[in-house]
């Protein structure tokens, strides 16, 4: 959710791709943006200070949301990256398939 709600994804179209990838559900949200500006791109998964020493997330102003989304996937032993595309940008985070409720995911996408 908080993953969706990002600045990086606003006004633009996402896609969502799941594959299973060397033990890992592979989890790829891309989006026909302008792409992640590239002096944001390496610090995007750092808490931004914004005014009055708060953060800047969209819709609370707390700026930890993609800095939460990064801590919960790493400590289930799975990664986070951001990247842009031609046409937009691209977030890819990947949980190890021997989390429990990462199998059902997987198999329910791929019944889909």
């Amino acid at each position: 959710h908080s993953l969706l709600q990002s600045k990086i994804f606003l006004h633009s179209r996402l896609h969502l791709e799941m594959q299973e990838k060397d033990g890992f559900a592979e989890f790829t949200v891309t989006d026909t943006g302008p792409g992640i500006n590239a002096h944001v791109l390496p610090h995007l998964f750092e808490i931004q200070p914004g005014k009055e020493g708060r953060g800047e997330d969209v819709s609370r102003g707390l700026g930890i949301g993609l800095s939460l989304c990064k801590t919960i996937v790493e400590a289930h032993g799975g990664q986070i990256q951001a990247r842009n595309l031609p046409e937009g940008g691209a977030l890819t985070f990947a949980l190890p398939l021997g989390v429990g409720f990462i199998v059902g995911l997987v198999i329910s996408y791929q019944r889909m």
